[in-house]
């Protein structure tokens, strides 16, 4: 528990010291507001690819939907199946 209150104080204590230094120094701001940028618009491109469902994203996706999709289908087969088990022998 104290392990998350410390990382979440020295989290508070960076974005202090970020804002700090940016209204100290120009050339910083300058280079943490394009760095926040790019950052911004790489999420913006990897959000726009999951949804789009490309690349290597989507070839896991279509394994892992694959594989749920395999066992639903075996166990609904062996439900069905013992269904008419039950029914054949009631």
């Amino acid at each position: 528990m104290t392990n998350i209150f410390t990382n979440l104080r020295n989290k508070v204590a960076q974005a202090k010291a970020i804002r700090q230094r940016k209204k100290a120094d120009p050339a910083f701001k300058a280079n943490d507001d394009q760095r926040v940028a790019v950052e911004k618009a790489y999420a913006k491109k990897t959000f726009k690819q999951r949804w789009a469902l490309t690349g290597e994203y989507a070839q896991e996706r279509s394994y892992n939907l694959k594989w749920r999709l395999n066992w639903a289908l075996l166990i609904v087969g062996f439900l069905i199946a013992g269904t008419y088990i039950v029914l054949f022998f009631a």
